[in-house]
C-alpha cells in the first residue's frame, strides 16, 4: 500500500535517533510531502499519519475499487481511545457503509472530526459522502461498563437490504 511504501522510504531517509535535528528532518519530509507541517512530537514521528490513514487507505485503495463487501463493521474505541495517540474518530466509515454493503454496525457512537479525519479526506476524497449510519436501526444497546467503559455500544442494522448480485 502506498502509505507503507512512504513510511519505508522515509525511515531510510530520516535520521531517527535521539538528538537528531528536528527541523532538518522535517525539511527532508516536506521536500517530498509538502502537506506534512510538523511531527507533532519532540522527535521525528510519522506514526500519526500512518495510524490514522492505514485503514482508510486499505478501504480506498483496495476494498472500494474492487466492490468489496464488508457485512459487519465494528467501530469501537477508534483512534486514540486505546492509548495509540490517533487523531481520528473514523467518521469516514459512516460514509462508506452503503458502498461496502454493510448490514451491521457495532459502534460506541464516538464521532466528530479531528485532524486525522481531515487528513484522511485530503488523501482519500472518495471516502467522503452521505453518512449511512443514520439510516440504520438500533437493535441492541450494551452499557459501556460491560464492554469498555467508553460509552454505550450500539448494534445497528440496515432497514432494507439492497444487495447487488
Amino acid at each position: 500500500m502506498e502509505s507503507l511504501d512512504i513510511l519505508a522510504g522515509l525511515t531510510d531517509l530520516l535520521e531517527l535517533k535521539k538528538g537528531s535535528d528536528l527541523f532538518a528532518e522535517l525539511e527532508k519530509v516536506q521536500a517530498l510531502y509538502p502537506l506534512c507541517k510538523n511531527f507533532e512530537r519532540e522527535f521525528p514521528s510519522l506514526c500519526f499519519y500512518i495510524a490514522c490513514v492505514e485503514n482508510a487507505a486499505f478501504c480506498a485503495e483496495r476494498i472500494l475499487p474492487l466492490s468489496g463487501r464488508i457485512s459487519h463493521v465494528v467501530h469501537v474505541r477508534f483512534g486514540g481511545g486505546c492509548g495509540g495517540g490517533g487523531k481520528s474518530t473514523g467518521i469516514w466509515l459512516l460514509n462508506v457503509l452503503d458502498r461496502l454493503y454493510t448490514d451491521v454496525l457495532v459502534t460506541d457512537n464516538h464521532y466528530g472530526r479531528q485532524r486525522g479525519d481531515e487528513r484522511i479526506y485530503e488523501l482519500y476524497p472518495e471516502l467522503s459522502g452521505p453518512e449511512a449510519a443514520s439510516a440504520m436501526h438500533n437493535i441492541r444497546v450494551l452499557p459501556g461498563e460491560k464492554w469498555s467503559n467508553h460509552g454505550d455500544i450500539t448494534w445497528k442494522i440496515r432497514p432494507c437490504l439492497n444487495l447487488k448480485a
